[in-house]
């Protein structure tokens, strides 16, 4: 199966949080080559802004930060390039009122004939036409 990953799910890798068990199966297969995984090059902008969140907010020490990102680049799926993708994020942010930071995964997944996978409850609600995953039934794909 081909996902593109949303970096909601590649969070719960770094963070203990709900439905961290499932994205770590989700990592173990993308490692073991049972799942092919894609993301926007945002993915990592998003990702270490989180992680810096994290520390700006006393919650991990900077030693940790810099753990923690390298832990995610560490296993970063194929990355593809946003300016192919903007025309169509852009499109769908106007249409569904929505970010296109959000967009921009959605348009790659689009692009790759595949589904998106995601922990975020909002973008599931909003995408529901779309082929859009929640991680929480990711087991049973």
């Amino acid at each position: 199966m081909k996902y593109v990953l949303d970096a909601s799910v590649a969070l719960k890798w770094l963070f203990s949080e709900p439905d961290s068990p499932a994205a770590h199966v989700v990592r173990e297969d993308y490692l073991a080559g049972r799942t092919e995984l894609a993301v926007p090059d945002i993915y990592v902008v998003e990702l270490a802004h989180v992680v810096s969140k994290a520390h700006r907010r006393a919650l991990i020490s900077e030693d940790v930060a810099g753990e923690l990102l390298l832990e995610a680049l560490a296993s970063m799926p194929p990355v593809f390039a946003t300016a192919s993708l903007l025309a169509q994020a852009f499109e769908l942010s106007l249409r569904f009122r929505t970010g296109v930071y959000d967009c921009l995964y959605l348009a790659l997944a689009d692009q790759l004939h595949c589904e998106l996978l995601t922990a975020d409850e909002k973008l599931l609600a909003k995408f529901a036409s779309f082929p859009v995953v929640d991680l929480a039934s990711y087991s049973a794909h």
